[in-house]
């Protein structure tokens, strides 16, 4: 007995037609405007988020460590006294001696907490500042693509507290992280 409802095996066929081509639009249309990927910044965090930046360097080279110098006359390599025993080479050297010696610029904590399908790109957005010139920073600073901002060791940027948007953008997304650093140069 034949318990198909169709008598006619063409209509069948045409009907089986019109349901594939209609499930196929069906996913075509679904796929369309479909934005490749992901972006979540809503985590995002600088710790901690603020940058000190002294334009007057504290490079005063301290004097030699005797108990450096004592270990050294034992025959001690520098390295082994430095590294090994712990003993530091300079003793009452300034704050920024170290940096001021290799040129090293000012650099922050890389961002946390974003995520996203990469290449996932860091950009420096709005610059505010209330007692400062934001231009004058923006001629200077940096971000690498994990989201440390950097400062040349050298620079005229004067005296203030700036305020920095990120923007994080990756294929199709962009979102702008407001304020969310601070960099205070003195």
């Amino acid at each position: 007995m034949n318990t198909c409802k169709f008598k006619n095996r063409k209509t069948m066929k045409i009907l089986f037609t019109w349901m594939v081509m209609a499930v196929s639009l069906w996913f075509l249309a679904a796929c369309q405007d479909v934005t490749p990927g992901y972006l979540e910044t809503d985590n995002a965090i600088y710790k901690p988020d603020t940058l000190v930046i002294r334009s007057e360097l504290d490079d005063d080279p301290g004097e030699i460590n005797p108990t450096y110098e004592l270990y050294l006359g034992f025959g001690y390599s520098p390295d082994m006294i430095v590294n090994v025993l712990g003993i530091p080479e300079r003793i009452n050297e300034g704050e920024d001696y170290y940096r001021a010696k290799w040129g090293a610029p000012w650099t922050s904590v890389a961002i946390q907490g974003v995520l996203g399908t990469n290449p996932i790109y860091m950009e420096v957005g709005n610059i505010t500042s209330q007692d400062g010139v934001p231009e004058k920073l923006r001629e200077y600073i940096s971000v690498g693509g994990n989201g440390a901002f950097e400062v040349p060791l050298e620079h005229d940027i004067p005296a203030g507290s700036y305020k920095i948007t990120l923007n994080v953008h990756n294929e199709g997304y962009s979102h702008d992280l407001v304020d969310c650093f601070t960099i205070i140069v003195k």
